[in-house]
C-alpha cells in the first residue's frame, strides 16, 4: 500500500513548497514514482521515493484552499 494517496498535501525537504499529490506508481518494494503538482506555481513534477524518504514528509488531508489559505477549520 502507498505511503500516500492521490490528493494528499505534503511538504518536506524535497520541495520547495506545498505540493499536491496527482499520481502515483510502485516502482519497487520500497519506492514509489509520485506526481506532484505545486499548490502556487501548479509546476507538475514526478519523483521518486523511498518509504524511508516519505518518514520525512509531513502529510495533510486537508482540501488545498484551506492550507493554502491558512484557515485550519474542517
Amino acid at each position: 500500500m502507498p505511503p500516500v494517496a492521490e490528493g494528499q498535501v505534503l511538504t518536506g525537504a524535497q520541495f520547495a513548497e506545498l505540493v499536491r499529490v496527482e499520481t502515483i506508481k510502485q516502482v519497487g518494494p520500497v519506492a514509489w514514482e509520485i506526481g506532484v503538482s505545486g499548490i502556487n506555481t501548479q509546476k507538475f513534477r514526478k519523483v521518486t521515493l523511498s518509504a524511508e524518504a516519505f518518514k520525512g514528509l509531513a502529510h495533510y488531508a486537508l482540501p488545498v484552499r484551506t492550507i493554502a489559505s491558512g484557515d485550519q477549520r474542517s
